[in-house]
C-alpha cells in the first residue's frame, strides 16, 4: 500500500516570489512532487462579525472540502487565488458591495506543498504513528525545507538571478502543517502543525551566488532587464513589468538594425543619425518587419502595443489599475519572444553578414 505524506508552508505574498506550478525535485536522486500555488485565506472568525458574510463563508468552506483547488486547514478556509476569484465572480447571493468587503477580508498567500511517498505492509492508521511521532516530524520537515531551499534557488538564479539584490526576498513562514492521503482519498488523517515559525537559514547563501552570477561580465543586462520584468508580472507590479521588459527591446533591437544596416553598406554615422531621428515604436514596428520574415509580424504587433503602453505610462501617467494582469503577462511573454527572435537574427548576421 502507499500513503502520501502532505508538508506544506505558506509565505507572505509580499516577502517572496515563487513561480507557479508543480515541480519534480530531487534529494539523494530520489524524486519529490513539489506544488507552488498562490492562495487566499478566509478566517472563520473574521466572518463571523458580519452576519450577511457567514452563508458565503459556509458555502465556500463546504465547496473546499477535498477540492484539487483548496489546502486542508483546521482554522481556516484556503482556497487557490484562481479559484477564490472565479468563485466568488459567479456566487449570486451578495451584491457588489458585500464582495467588496470579502475581498477586503480575505488574506493573500502562497502555499508551498511538497508530496512524500511512503511504502508500506498492514495497517496504515498504525503507521500513522511513525509519520507522526516527535521523529518522523522531524523527517518530513527537514525534507521539505531541503527541497524548499532548492525551489529558492532555482527561482533566484533561474528565473531572477541578480533581483535578490533589490526587491525579493525570502524571509519567514507564518507555519508549516503536513496530513496524510492515500493514492484513492486526497485526505485521511487531520492537519497537524509541524513548525509555528521559520526564518530560512539559506539567505546568505543564496545571496551569495546571486552576487557572483550578477559579477559575471557574461551576464548581459538586456538579461538583467527581462528577467526583472517576469518577477514583476509575476508580482502583479504591471507597469514596472512593462517598463523593463520594453527596456530589453531599447538594448537588443539597436544592435539589430546597426549590424543589419552596416552589413548593407550604410555608414557608422548615418547609422546613428537613423537611430536618433526614430524611436523604438517605429523601429519596431516598421523595421524589425523588412529584417524578420512574416512569420514573426504578429509578435511585433504585440509587442508594439507593448511599446505604446510604455510610452502611456512614463508620458500619460497611465497607472495599474488600467491594466490587467493577463494582458500584462502576454505582453511581457511577447517582448521575450521577440528578444529571442532579435538575439538570433543578430548572431547570424554578425556571423554570416546576413540571415539564411
Amino acid at each position: 500500500m502507499r500513503l502520501f505524506e502532505y508538508i506544506y508552508a505558506f509565505f507572505d505574498i509580499m516577502d517572496s516570489s515563487f513561480i507557479e506550478g508543480k515541480f519534480t525535485l530531487f534529494i539523494n536522486r530520489k524524486p519529490y512532487e513539489l506544488m507552488s500555488r498562490d492562495v487566499v485565506i478566509l478566517d472563520k472568525h473574521d466572518f463571523e462579525v458580519f452576519d450577511e458574510l457567514i452563508p458565503y463563508y459556509e458555502y465556500l468552506s463546504k465547496k473546499s472540502i477535498d477540492n484539487v483547488d483548496s489546502v486542508p486547514s483546521t482554522k481556516s478556509t484556503i482556497v487557490t487565488l484562481k479559484y477564490f476569484k472565479n468563485h466568488l465572480a459567479r456566487y449570486k447571493g451578495l451584491d457588489d458591495k458585500a464582495k467588496a468587503k470579502i475581498k477586503i477580508l480575505s488574506k493573500r498567500s502562497h502555499c508551498i506543498e511538497v508530496k512524500i511517498g511512503h511504502d508500506l505492509d498492514g495497517d496504515p492508521f498504525a503507521y500513522f504513528n511513525t509519520v507522526r511521532d516527535r521523529n518522523g516530524l522531524e523527517i518530513g520537515k527537514n525534507i521539505f525545507l531541503n527541497l524548499v531551499r532548492q525551489f529558492n534557488d532555482y527561482h533566484i538564479l533561474s528565473k531572477a538571478p541578480y533581483v535578490y539584490l533589490t526587491d525579493i526576498h525570502f524571509r519567514t513562514t507564518d507555519g508549516m502543517f503536513c496530513y496524510i492521503g492515500s493514492e484513492s482519498t486526497r485526505r485521511i488523517s487531520n492537519v497537524q502543525p509541524v513548525l509555528s515559525f521559520w526564518t530560512p537559514k539559506f539567505e546568505i547563501k543564496a545571496k551569495d551566488k546571486a552576487q557572483d552570477y550578477f559579477k559575471k561580465d557574461t551576464f548581459p543586462i538586456e538579461d538583467m532587464l527581462m528577467a526583472k520584468a517576469l518577477v514583476y508580472a509575476e508580482q502583479q507590479h504591471l507597469s514596472f513589468a512593462i517598463i523593463h521588459s520594453v527596456m530589453t527591446l531599447e538594448v537588443v533591437v539597436p544592435k539589430l538594425i546597426d549590424t543589419y544596416l552596416t552589413s548593407k553598406g550604410v555608414t557608422r554615422s548615418t547609422v546613428q543619425d537613423f537611430n536618433k531621428k526614430f524611436g523604438l515604436s517605429v523601429r519596431v514596428k516598421a523595421f524589425l518587419k523588412l529584417i524578420l520574415p512574416k512569420s514573426n509580424h504578429h509578435i511585433i504587433d504585440t509587442v508594439g502595443q507593448a511599446v505604446k503602453i510604455r510610452n502611456d505610462i512614463l508620458h500619460k501617467g497611465l497607472q495599474d489599475p488600467a491594466l490587467t494582469v493577463e494582458n500584462v503577462k502576454s505582453l511581457v511573454d511577447s517582448c521575450q519572444s521577440l528578444k529571442i527572435i532579435v538575439e538570433k537574427y543578430l548572431h547570424r548576421y554578425t556571423q554570416m553578414n546576413g540571415p539564411k
